[in-house]
């Protein structure tokens, strides 16, 4: 677990100790900037280390913060804090409204209510339509009283180039396999969960690949986890159908969705799904097969292997890399994935 060596915090985090240890510093100095972006991929703790800076401004512990004991830990974990705010997309809205941003921007313009900081934390911020964004920008520009604006985002090149630069930006990456490991037995411990038994626990990790939220959903619900298993075996299956039968799927999968962002997300999972499985089999071609994470599909992998060649195995992840970028560019779902999966 990450723990500054002056113990003046407790962030029980794995990974992203280079990130951790400078907001630390900075809440230690006390020189926060007005707005931070936290940038990378989803599910490896952007939203945890967000509340956990919030909880340590705002801890009534004398002792490392934050206690997650005190009454303002337990408000900014339920979002029932008075001076901290969370905007999320609707799930039924491609975008996050203006109308959610004036809101904001009304409430930072507010008294704070405790200790003169008011914090608001965006979700997925690449989200926001361009109205909104401007009305974000204003703030950003001339930020009302003590204020502290998080974006988080798994894209941070689909946020305008205005929003970005007033923001700190800090990266997160994805965790390695040996922190992976750590982190999900600790998150077992902190969510009182039972552990999971050896191949509940290893199958969670490979298919979370290297995203510890998922990873610990994935170890306390044997169901889930073998419905995202077989998922993964079909479209594995998938890869060497006929053409059209590609089509088929890529088609029938799209139809699933019920709205624009939906398919848009559910392109986007399959995707790096794909990414994943075409990793693997570049990695069994190259002899490394105890580094593949779909071990419980190596046999299959093995068998398409032989009839690979390398460019063949270069041309799928140069398409797949084209295929996030497309959609990032608004291109039509179904046709992405069909691309993808050609």
């Amino acid at each position: 677990m990450t723990v500054s060596k002056n113990n003046q915090f407790y962030w029980p985090v794995v990974g992203h100790q280079p990130q951790i240890g400078y907001l630390q510093k900075c809440l230690s100095a006390g020189h926060l900037s007005h707005a931070y972006l936290f940038h990378g991929p989803a599910a490896v703790g952007k939203r945890l280390i967000a509340k956990l800076m919030a909880m340590s401004l705002y801890c009534q512990s004398a002792g490392a913060k934050p206690c997650q004991k005190c009454a303002a830990c337990h408000q900014i974990k339920e979002g029932s804090h008075p001076d901290v705010a969370f905007v999320n997309r609707a799930d039924d809205k491609k975008n996050i409204t203006i109308e959610q941003i004036r809101d904001i921007r009304f409430k930072l313009k507010l008294t704070a209510l405790t200790n003169g900081v008011k914090i608001v934390i965006i979700n997925e911020a690449e989200t926001m339509s361009d109205n909104a964004a401007n009305a974000l920008l204003k703030t950003l520009e001339e930020p009302a009283g003590r204020t502290l604006i998080i974006l988080i985002a798994e894209r941070a090149d689909l946020l305008p180039l205005t929003v970005r630069s007033r923001a700190q930006s800090l990266r997160f990456y994805l965790l390695s396999a040996r922190q992976m490991a750590t982190c999900l037995t600790g998150l077992i411990q902190v969510n009182n969960q039972l552990a999971p038994n050896a191949n509940h626990q290893a199958g969670a990790l490979a298919l979370a690949f290297g995203r510890p939220g998922l990873a610990l959903q994935l170890a306390a619900d044997p169901t889930l986890l073998a419905d995202y298993q077989q998922q993964r075996e079909e479209l594995a299956n998938v890869l060497f159908l006929p053409v059209y039968q590609k089509m088929q799927f890529a088609q029938a999968l799209i139809k699933k969705s019920s709205s624009t962002n939906a398919n848009r997300d559910q392109c986007l999972t399959i995707i790096n799904q794909l990414e994943q499985l075409w990793r693997d089999l570049y990695l069994i071609k190259l002899d490394q097969e105890p580094l593949a994470r779909h071990q419980f599909l190596l046999t299959k992998l093995r068998d398409y292997c032989i009839k690979l060649t390398w460019p063949r195995i270069i041309y799928a992840l140069n398409g797949l890399k084209e295929g996030r970028a497309a959609l990032a560019r608004n291109a039509q779902p179904v046709l992405v994935l069909e691309n993808c999966l050609l």
